[in-house]
């Protein structure tokens, strides 16, 4: 059973990985750089600032914990892990076209976008358990999900601060 739900996300993943890559030739320029803008700005200005790396994480994981917590929207935090992914395909081709360096999207974003939708499926996961099932073993996962992708966020912040610039 939990090999089957890891070969589904994995698909989920992969397929809105392609479909924003397929998305990203039906967009012109200028959209495409106005929606990484709101997005994540860090694409467009790798050195953007620690603010621009903590703000996207801190309300992607915003918006997993409170969809995936309720027990009618959980599906809204799988279909936002989904548009997530989707713009992880999204920006990597903007990153390649535009003449970014190829050292930046395989040692800072392919790796860490890839980290940060694992870390987020698995609070989705652990959270979607209804709350009259809820139990403490599973509960005390939540705050170790959290500390695994604070740490993730300060390598990645390590990774542009010192390798990529």
């Amino acid at each position: 059973m939990r090999a089957k739900l890891i070969f589904q996300y994995a698909f989920m993943i992969a397929v809105s990985f392609i479909c924003g890559v397929i998305s990203s030739r039906y967009i012109s320029l200028e959209l495409a750089e106005y929606i990484i803008k709101v997005v994540d700005a860090r694409v467009l200005e790798i050195n953007a600032g620690y603010i621009a790396a903590i703000v996207p994480v801190a309300i992607s994981l915003g918006i997993v914990l409170l969809f995936s917590s309720h027990p009618f929207l959980s599906y809204a935090a799988l279909i936002y892990i989904a548009l997530k992914s989707v713009f992880f395909g999204f920006a990597s081709v903007y990153m390649m076209e535009q003449g970014q360096s190829i050292f930046a999207y395989i040692s800072w974003w392919f790796p860490f976008q890839l980290l940060y939708l694992i870390l987020f499926i698995c609070i989705y996961r652990i959270c979607r358990v209804q709350i009259s099932r809820m139990k403490r073993n599973t509960m005390r996962a939540v705050p170790i999900i959290i500390f695994l992708i604070a740490a993730v966020l300060y390598l990645e912040i390590v990774v542009i601060s010192y390798i990529l610039i």
